[in-house]
């Protein structure tokens, strides 16, 4: 009798301890597994980043021409690097190129020279590009125009806002406004010299001149 109730406590100690290794062999691979998916999910976002860095880096371009009811294109109001407030419609009646753009930007960066060339060019036959600064304050925007001699008249969107409202997804980004306020062209990326050209032709011939 004695014997059968040792065999017995032995027995539950026995399957208590092998209850208790088998617990923690357990929670040894779920930690296995949160330190995997860890490792997994930085691996994916370091991905995710390097994705999006190539595409701010892309100088691909994508124009797209408005041809029926071309929308008016919206009024606005911000702060020039003098610290007076423009509108967009100030410049109305002239042909516009509304060009969206940041210091930090390959893409934006690598097109400037060639819009700041054109608009000294053809500043005054009744045309503007307007370099609408998104998301930096005055002090970034200013030094880099003045550090290399840009001319062009910077408008800055701090509040992002702006871009926003003209659903500017990636910069830089440029509209063609023409004299009656219309949105006649759209491009997403940087454009070179003989594009802008081109682009000027294209809008000129919209107006008949």
């Amino acid at each position: 009798m004695n014997k059968k109730i040792v065999l017995t406590i032995i027995l539950v100690f026995s399957l208590i301890i092998l209850t208790s290794c088998s617990t923690e062999t357990t929670m040894d691979d779920k930690n296995e597994t949160i330190t995997k998916e860890k490792e997994t999910s930085s691996v994916d976002d370091s991905s995710d980043a390097e994705t999006t860095t190539n595409n701010d880096e892309s100088t691909d371009n994508t124009n797209e021409e408005i041809d029926v009811e071309k929308p008016l294109a919206k009024d606005f109001e911000l702060m020039n690097l003098k610290g007076e407030k423009v509108s967009l419609s100030d410049y109305k009646g002239q042909k516009i190129f509304l060009n969206f753009w940041a210091s930090w930007c390959g893409p934006c960066r690598e097109e400037m020279p060639d819009l700041n060339s054109f608009y000294e060019s053809h500043k005054d036959e009744n045309f503007v590009i307007i370099a609408v600064n998104v998301g930096e304050d005055k002090k970034i925007a200013e030094s880099f125009m003045t550090d290399n001699g840009y001319t062009m008249p910077v408008l800055l969107d701090e509040t992002t806002d702006v871009a926003a409202e003209y659903l500017v997804r990636g910069i830089p980004t440029t509209l063609v406004i023409n004299e009656s306020f219309e949105v006649i062209h759209r491009v997403s990326g940087a454009l070179s010299m003989d594009q802008i050209e081109e682009f000027y032709e294209k809008f000129n011939q919209k107006n008949g001149n």
